[in-house]
């Protein structure tokens, strides 16, 4: 199944506003009449398969507050059978291509051209006096629903409890995760990262890493983007100290069941200077690890890869944050149900990249899902404020908002120049400039309008301009100063027109004669430096 649609009537500042997720199909929803247009019937032009079989992209942007995240949160929810109720009145549409579902909470909804089946999530039915009071339509029912982000700010928004319940369907791949260690084998500790350097990834991240940048399947694809040929052996630092005392207080703890064998075992392969991926210390070193500081919380160890020319794998903090990605969008692979399509909800995607890394990150997304991906549909729902990104983007896999409302924009994102996005009012309605400088120009601005509002004044009374002059010649240094350094050639003539146009209007000379003494005072000091 595919989502097509969705509906809210009010949730946060969303209020009445439907969402189309699908290049292929239109919707709306008014007067209780759900009205769906599917461009394959109606020969429509349409992207079909743009990002490649079974891949689909939408973008939700926005400035803050524009409740780009709210329609995350709200996706999310529907994963938690506790949790659905507290959107309130939404409808969804699904899809298999061919026939529909669509599933509303206190509303109605006649779907026009359609098969339509329209069930509350919590309907009262007759067969309730038999005990089924309840008939759970939570989108998970039909979907895998994942969610991504690298901020832990957003988490508690996503996450509702310390340990992942029976009925909580979502997979959770951020940061600061209270449910992360769930994610892994069992036998792995929980996670501890507090940043994207390898040697603080959790003990688990660290296993998944290797193998997954040793995997042939990714290979052309770490190169591709990382650089990274292969990885040889893994280095261990540790404070002596800490691991020992560890380790005695694991040994003297009956209840552990950790044999003093296995802990001289991990002694001695602590001893290696460099563990050979792959090889028997290799796994034995995390076999070891993983069973005796099981119930440990914080692995002491620090680790660094290095290649078979004995070159440390030293990694850029956006790099980093790739091979972060890389690893979770792998590991969701691992944990979806395979018989459903799945959503991956990533908020901010851009965050912590450099606009290089921003330019290329779909492109890496994209190349992941098609190595991992076999038969079966993903839709990547990705919240952004970066023109890079939406660079990559048909306007039809780009929601805008503004309010809470979904806004229809006069520009195609797809292949314009950032100067063009970034110019355009839905994304920098005070212009490019930074505030800062904006202000300092500004002032500049103001002073010459109030010189020539007051040029008649000026001319007329000798106390005006007196006071007039002073108080440009206590500015005029500061003023030179910041006309010098303006970037943009354009302004900075008009910013030099202005400050020329106020020594005119101070010095009582017509501009012929300002010009004169100009031209001679710079031959003069040009002669000077002869």
């Amino acid at each position: 199944m595919e989502l097509v649609y969705l509906w809210v009537e009010n949730y946060k500042n969303i209020h009445q506003q439907g969402f189309n997720f699908s290049p292929r199909f239109t919707c709306s929803y008014e007067n209780d009449e759900l009205k769906i247009i599917d461009k394959e019937k109606t020969k429509e032009p349409y992207l079909k398969n743009f990002f490649g079989d079974n891949i689909n992209i939408t973008a939700v942007v926005g400035e803050n507050g524009s409740g780009k995240s709210s329609v995350l949160e709200i996706l999310a929810q529907m994963s938690y059978e506790d949790d659905i109720k507290e959107i309130g009145s939404f409808l969804y549409l699904l899809t298999n291509g061919e026939s529909y579902k669509c599933f509303t909470h206190n509303l109605k909804a006649t779907c026009i051209f359609t098969e339509c089946i329209n069930k509350p999530p919590f309907l009262n039915t007759r067969e309730s006096v038999r005990g089924h009071n309840k008939v759970n339509l939570v989108l998970t029912q039909d979907l895998n629903i994942a969610y991504l982000n690298i901020s832990h700010i957003e988490r508690d928004k996503i996450i509702k409890k310390d340990e992942r319940g029976d009925l909580d369907k979502l997979i959770y791949l951020g940061v600061y995760a209270k449910n992360d260690f769930t994610l892994y084998k069992e036998e792995s500790t929980k996670p501890t990262y507090t940043e994207f350097n390898p040697s603080r990834f959790n003990f688990s991240q660290i296993q998944r890493i290797i193998n997954i940048l040793t995997l042939p399947l990714y290979k052309d694809l770490i190169w591709k983007y990382l650089k990274i040929k292969s990885l040889y052996s893994l280095s261990i630092s540790y404070s002596k100290k800490e691991v020992n005392d560890k380790l005695t207080a694991i040994e003297n703890d009956d209840e552990l069941s950790v044999t003093k064998e296995k802990i001289t075992a991990l002694k001695n392969l602590l001893k290696i200077n460099r563990l050979i991926i792959d090889s028997k210390e290799y796994e034995q070193f995390f076999k070891l690890v993983n069973h005796i500081f099981k119930w440990q919380g914080e692995i002491p160890f620090k680790f660094q890869f290095y290649t078979q020319s004995d070159s440390a794998v030293i990694l850029s903090g956006g790099e980093n944050t790739i091979l972060f990605y890389i690893e979770k969008i792998a590991l969701l692979f691992d944990k979806i149900d395979k018989d459903k399509s799945t959503i991956l909800l990533f908020d901010e995607v851009e965050l912590y990249l450099h606009p290089n890394w921003q330019k290329q990150v779909l492109s890496i997304i994209l190349d992941i899902f098609k190595i991992e991906l076999k038969d079966k549909k993903i839709h990547l729902i990705i919240t952004s404020h970066s023109p890079f990104i939406l660079s990559d983007l048909p306007k039809e896999n780009v929601i805008f908002l503004k309010n809470g409302k979904q806004v229809d924009v006069d520009i195609n994102p797809f292949g314009a120049n950032i100067h063009t996005l970034l110019s355009h009012g839905f994304f920098m309605k005070d212009g490019l400039m930074g505030e800062f400088a904006k202000s300092k120009i500004e002032e500049i601005k103001k002073f010459y309008e109030r010189v020539k509002k007051l040029e008649k004044r000026i001319q007329e009374h000798a106390k005006t301009k007196v006071l007039t002059t002073n108080s440009f010649q206590r500015r005029k240094k500061r003023f030179e100063n910041v006309h010098k350094i303006i970037g943009e050639p354009f302004l900075q003539t008009i910013i030099g027109n202005y400050l020329n146009e106020i020594e005119i209007i101070l010095s009582n000379l017509d501009k012929e004669t300002f010009i004169d003494n100009e031209i001679k005072r710079l031959q003069e000091l040009k002669a000077s430096f002869k």
